[in-house]
C-alpha cells in the first residue's frame, strides 16, 4: 500500500512486535514507524502526527503496540475512508478489548494526513488533559471536521500483554471510566477466578482509589507497589513474545470467540442496560438523533438520523448501538 504511513506507539509493549509484523505484513515495511518510549502521551501524540506529516501519503495510521490487528484490517479501513466526507479527519474501528469484555473503539485511528498540521496546533500540553488524542479530535470537530466510527471488529486490545502493563491499565481505568466502574468491577471479579490478569488488573484499580491524584497517561506516573502483590499472590511476569506467522490467524480466532463468551454477553448487557432507553421502534429512534450526527449506511448512503441514547453510550465507552451502520460526525 503506497498511501498510508502507519505510526505504531510504544512503551515496550508485549505485543510491540506481533504489531509491528502485523502492519508490516499489511502495508509493507517501508510503511511502519515506531514512536518509542516518548512521555508524556501528549508528546507522543505530537511526534505520530509530525511523522505522518513527513512521509506525506494521504493516510497515516496511529496505532498503539497493545493493538493486534487482524490480517487486512488496514487495507479495509483505507477503502473505507476514501469513500467518506473530504472534511473527514479520522477513522475508527472497533477492537476486541479484554478488559472491557466486548468490542470497542480503542488504540487505532486512521487520520486524513492533509489535516495533521492544523491537528498538531491543538494537541494539549502535557497534563493539561486526560485523553490528549481525544480532546484534539475534539477540537478539530469543533473548526467542522469529522470522525467516522465504523462497525467493524478488527483485532484485539490489551491481550497478551506484561503483568506490569496490565497493572498500569487497572490503574488508569480506574480513574478514566467512572460512570462504569462498578460494572466493570462486577466483570473483573468473575473473570479473576479463572484469568490471574485480571487480578492484577483489580490491584491496579485498588491502587487507583487510594491515590487519587490528578491522572496523566504517562507509564511513569503509576505509583509502585506490584513487586510485592505477585510475590504474595504467586504471579509471575511473562516472558517475552516470539514472532509467529499464525498470529494473524490467532487473533481472528480470538475475535471469533467473543461471541461465545458468557462474560462478555453479561458486561455489554449491563453497559447497555445503564444507559438510557428510548421505548420507540428504531425508526422513530433514528429520527430523534443528535442535530449534528448522521449515519452512513454500508451502501453509502447517508441519513440524516440517529438516536442520543446510543451516541452517548459510544461517546463514553466506545461501545456502538446497531449493526450494519457507520457513524458520522
Amino acid at each position: 500500500m503506497q498511501d498510508v504511513t502507519v505510526v505504531i506507539r510504544s512503551v515496550g509493549e508485549r505485543t510491540q512486535s506481533w504489531c509491528q509484523r502485523i502492519c508490516a505484513d499489511d502495508t509493507g515495511d517501508e510503511n511502519v514507524a515506531l514512536v518509542r518510549d516518548v512521555h508524556p502521551f501528549s508528546e507522543a501524540l505530537r511526534q505520530s502526527y509530525l511523522i505522518g506529516i513527513d512521509r506525506g501519503r494521504k493516510w497515516t495510521l496511529c496505532i498503539d503496540a497493545d493493538v493486534l490487528l487482524a490480517k487486512g484490517a488496514i487495507r479495509k479501513l483505507v477503502a473505507i475512508a476514501h469513500k467518506t466526507h473530504d472534511k473527514l479527519f479520522d477513522v475508527n474501528v472497533r477492537l476486541l478489548d479484554k478488559f472491557f469484555g466486548l468490542p470497542r473503539f480503542v488504540g487505532v485511528k486512521l487520520y486524513r494526513t492533509d489535516y495533521l498540521g492544523e491537528a498538531l496546533e491543538l494537541v494539549p500540553k502535557a497534563g493539561d488533559q486526560k485523553k490528549p488524542e481525544t480532546h484534539t479530535i475534539k477540537q478539530m470537530r469543533k473548526k467542522g471536521f469529522r470522525s467516522v466510527f465504523v462497525k467493524l471488529t478488527a483485532g484485539t486490545h490489551d491481550y497478551f500483554q506484561y503483568v506490569r502493563d496490565i497493572y498500569r491499565k487497572g490503574y488508569t481505568h480506574g480513574l478514566k471510566h467512572i460512570q462504569f466502574i462498578e460494572l466493570l468491577v462486577g466483570h473483573w471479579q468473575e473473570k479473576a477466578t479463572i484469568d490471574a490478569d485480571f487480578r492484577v488488573l483489580l490491584f491496579g484499580f485498588q491502587q487507583a482509589r487510594t491515590h487519587p491524584e490528578r491522572l496523566q497517561v504517562d507509564i511513569r506516573e503509576v505509583p509502585a507497589g506490584l513487586e510485592p502483590f505477585l510475590e504474595h499472590n504467586d504471579i509471575e511476569e511473562k516472558p517475552p513474545l516470539e514472532l509467529s506467522g499464525e498470529t494473524s490467524t490467532s487473533i481472528f480466532e480470538l475475535s471469533q470467540s467473543y461471541h461465545r463468551n458468557q462474560y462478555a454477553t453479561v458486561l455489554r448487557s449491563r453497559l447497555e442496560d445503564a444507559m438510557p432507553k428510548n421505548s420507540l421502534p428504531l425508526y422513530y429512534r433514528l429520527r430523534h438523533f443528535l442535530r449534528f450526527g448522521h449515519i452512513l449506511c454500508e451502501n453509502n448512503q447517508t441519513i440524516q438520523t440517529g438516536c442520543f441514547a446510543e451516541n452517548r453510550l459510544l461517546m463514553t465507552t466506545g461501545i456502538l448501538g446497531p449493526d450494519r451502520y457507520v457513524w458520522l460526525f
